[in-house]
């Protein structure tokens, strides 16, 4: 028997046209080829939300913007009122809450990796391909996802909370402890602490606040996952540009043992926690109705009559 080659062009619309006919997930379903990264776009910022893009110098935000795709090494920063969209190649969705530094650390759809610094996420991620891992790091914490609803919490200086809402499982292990990796499923959480092993899993406790929620992420992925539109890598870098145009804010640099560093350009505000947000500048029409105020104010103020000493007999 003579072994034929089939061209690769063939052999790709053979899979595809198998798998329209079956189980398998379709082409629009799967993200492009291993030799692309996975396509981390901020879909939505509300309330207080900045961006540290990788290749500006340190210190440098800028307000984030809708629309906008991640590259690795990119930092998104939300306030007290903020809370960020990110939509992976569609198909999953994280959302940033308030309060919370969130970090694309990896790209690269063999080995996706997210780093929460502070703060806390909400993530419905979809059924990975078995050459595809996900995880998403804390200060003291590792938790490796394959399809999975989850919620991840790292308030400062306390122990990381990671746990599973209704769907998937997530396997967590504590770097530096021994390496023993823990199984969380469905409604159960854990808690990491620093050098230690994560706790037995336990009944949703500390991120059972964070339940209701989820229902609002998976509609909301449902949605976009309907309207994805892929770009182009080139497409993606123009958007950035047209970002990168705009106005900037610096965040103070603390003196150091090496000199005093540069102070704020004024430009920037600090929270009740001490984190930089961008101060936008009242409109015109702003300044003008502030004006009419005071002005209106002094007209209407009551003129205080002075008052009369009685002279002494």
């Amino acid at each position: 028997m003579t072994n034929r080659v089939i061209p690769g062009s063939l052999l790709a619309a053979a899979v595809l046209f198998a798998a329209a006919g079956t189980g398998m997930p379709s082409a629009e379903d799967v993200p492009s080829g291993a030799g692309d990264l996975t396509e981390a776009r901020l879909i939505s910022a509300e309330g207080t939300v900045t961006l540290h893009l990788h290749d500006r110098p340190a210190g440098e935000i800028i307000p984030a913007e809708a629309d906008v795709s991640l590259e690795e090494g990119d930092v998104v920063r939300t306030g007290s009122d903020g809370t960020a969209e990110i939509s992976l190649d569609g198909q999953s969705l994280i959302e940033v809450g308030p309060d919370s530094s969130f970090i694309a650390r990896s790209l690269t759809p063999a080995h996706t990796v997210f780093h929460l610094d502070f703060g806390h996420l909400i993530a419905k991620i979809r059924t990975l391909l078995p050459e595809q891992h996900m995880e998403f790091h804390t200060p003291v914490a590792v938790a490796a996802v394959r399809g999975t609803e989850l919620a991840v919490a790292q308030e400062k200086d306390q122990p990381s909370q990671v746990g599973v809402f209704d769907e998937g499982h997530v396997a967590v292990t504590s770097p530096g402890a021994g390496g023993r990796e823990l199984v969380v499923g469905p409604g159960q959480e854990t808690e990491i602490r620093k050098g230690q092993r994560p706790s037995e899993a336990r009944p949703l406790q500390v991120l059972l606040k964070h339940r209701d929620r989820i229902s609002f992420v998976r509609q909301r992925r449902e949605i976009i996952r309907q309207n994805w539109v892929r770009r182009s890598r080139e497409e993606r870098r123009a958007r950035r540009q047209v970002l990168k145009a705009k106005p900037v804010g610096r965040t103070p640099v603390q003196k150091s043992s090496l000199g005093a560093g540069r102070k704020s350009n004024g430009q920037l505000r600090r929270t009740g926690e001490g984190r930089p947000v961008v101060r936008r500048r009242p409109s015109l029409d702003q300044r003008k109705n502030r004006r009419d105020a005071a002005a209106q104010g002094k007209k209407t103020r009551r003129r205080r009559e002075p008052v009369k000493i009685p002279k002494k007999d």
